[in-house]
């Protein structure tokens, strides 16, 4: 007989199938064999009977599983995502607490997550009478003023991502929080049902440990500033022995090669090829995708670096560059530049689209906006008025990931030899 039933739940559709089925083989790899894990995948109607049954192999090489697949039609009508690389999949799990009924405690896990350790740790924590536990999200509480009004909330102290949760399914169950949820999700928030979360259960939030959702990029996004937010040996903890990797920028480890931490992925996707010919050929080590995305933006020797977006990912942005000590942007355009007087020190103006032929020429324009619909119409609009050096601020990132990984290196190595990061 187990020891206990943990209760894990993911969601997917037809373009996520590999990724959900790699995630879940790294789950079940590193699981302790005296617990029963019951994986509940939550799927659309028009996932196919194979691609069901590509799941279950899965699943099948362990005894120490069950799966169930909850199937969903028409429960989020009129919910839509505003994020590119974010399907609308991803507000599934504002209702696992209405089709999980055996269960009054849920592991959710998105499924572009890798884990490295057995997650009964996580189910054991106690949540009390509050609705959800997760990690913290940096780049919410080093922005607070902004998001607190955006999201009409008194403080993002409590703010998590989304992407791991323990889930009191109990409590959202017997407050029939569903109705909120939804109500919530049809104002199409930019970050999607993880600021639903947030909001609705406002108050009723815990944190867990950095290492329970280890975010590579977050370190990197956050820089230095992340010693305000988690402590730094929960930071070296989560660095060098994290139990979940999440990978949740746009571009993935298996569209990257580069990608930070991509090890984590890649080995558990080859194993699971070897005993899953089905999944085999969606990655493979020699795939040179990642180059074809970009090479590098030699920002340096750029003759004018000019941001697009003074808002939380501009901002970030800056800081980025500021922490690897290299080249900062000369200006920032935003269309709403009266509403910010500066972003540390440079200039936001209005976009200069009708500036001369030479001057635009001169520029290499990164968008940091969100919104993929906006990133579109922005990158649209600088090619018609002759902007030849157009990139997104993932670009810029990944072009400056070499450095910034030696400069975190370094800074992990204070904390385990000196107690504390040398900032």
């Amino acid at each position: 007989m187990k020891n206990k039933e943990i209760c894990i739940a993911y969601a997917t559709d037809s373009n996520y199938i590999n990724p959900t089925c790699v995630s879940i083989y790294s789950l079940l790899k590193n699981s302790d064999a005296d617990n029963m894990y019951s994986i509940n995948v939550i799927i659309p109607s028009e996932v196919s009977q194979r691609e069901r049954d590509i799941i279950k192999k899965v699943c099948g090489n362990f005894e120490n599983c069950s799966l169930n697949f909850v199937v969903f039609t028409d429960e989020l009508v009129g919910v839509e995502s505003v994020v590119a690389h974010i399907s609308n999949i991803t507000y599934y799990r504002l209702l696992l607490h209405k089709y999980l009924e055996n269960f009054d405690k849920c592991i959710w896990l998105d499924s572009d997550t890798i884990i490295c350790s057995d997650i009964s740790e996580l189910y054991e924590f106690e949540i009390g009478d509050n609705y959800i536990a997760g990690v913290k999200a940096p780049a919410y509480q080093l922005a607070a003023d902004y998001h607190c009004k955006r999201l009409k909330i008194p403080s993002i102290e409590g703010y998590i991502n989304a992407g791991i949760l323990v889930v009191n399914m109990k409590k959202l169950r017997e407050n029939q929080m569903e109705y909120l949820f939804l109500e919530l999700s049809k104002r199409n928030y930019a970050d999607v049902d993880q600021s639903v979360i947030n909001v609705a259960c406002y108050g009723k939030i815990l944190h867990l440990n950095f290492k329970f959702n280890f975010q590579p990029s977050r370190l990197y996004e956050s820089n230095k500033d992340i010693f305000k937010i988690f402590d730094p040996h929960e930071i070296a903890q989560a660095y060098t022995n994290p139990t979940v990797v999440h990978f949740l920028d746009a571009v993935k480890p298996w569209q990257d090669l580069s990608y930070d931490f991509n090890n984590c992925w890649i080995n558990s996707y080859t194993e699971l090829a070897k005993i899953l010919p089905e999944i085999s050929g969606f990655y493979s080590a020699k795939d040179d995708r990642a180059e074809s995305i970009l090479d590098y933006i030699d920002i340096k020797n750029a003759e004018k670096l000019v941001f697009y977006g003074a808002g939380a990912q501009g901002r970030n942005m800056v800081e980025y560059l500021k922490f690897l000590e290299i080249k900062m942007p000369d200006e920032i355009w935003d269309i709403n530049a009266e509403n910010f007087s500066d972003a540390y020190g440079i200039s936001v103006v209005t976009p200069k689209f009708n500036g001369t032929i030479d001057y635009l020429k001169s520029i290499a324009l990164v968008i940091c906006i969100e919104n993929h619909r906006i990133v579109q119409a922005v990158r649209e609009q600088s090619e018609k008025v002759g902007i030849a050096k157009i990139y997104t601020a993932s670009d810029l990132k990944k072009s400056l990931r070499e450095r910034a990984k030696i400069i975190w290196e370094r800074l992990i190595a204070d904390v385990e030899e000196n107690g504390q990061a040398v900032l």
